[in-house]
């Protein structure tokens, strides 16, 4: 799948790392230093308030599923 048509894994659950209840997606932007084909996406737990980010490809993989040389090139890319 094309990384700029998935959804990023928005529609993932994550659990909070503190109390292990349940975290919803309350930002996502495309990220900062990588590029538009990763995404920062903070989840606030619902019960805790506890807030965690965390980076994803359009396929909702972490860059480290990627080799370090493709997230270089697109990182590169993204610079000029």
């Amino acid at each position: 799948m094309n990384s700029l048509i998935g959804n990023f894994g928005a529609r993932d659950m994550l659990s909070c790392e503190r109390c292990e209840g349940p975290m919803t997606l309350t930002r996502r932007s495309p990220h900062r230093e990588i590029g538009a084909q990763f995404e920062e996406q903070w989840f606030t737990c619902k019960a805790c308030c506890h807030v965690t980010m965390r980076t994803v490809d359009g396929d909702g993989q972490p860059p480290e599923h990627h080799t370090g040389q493709e997230v270089e090139s697109r990182h590169e890319g993204n610079q000029n």
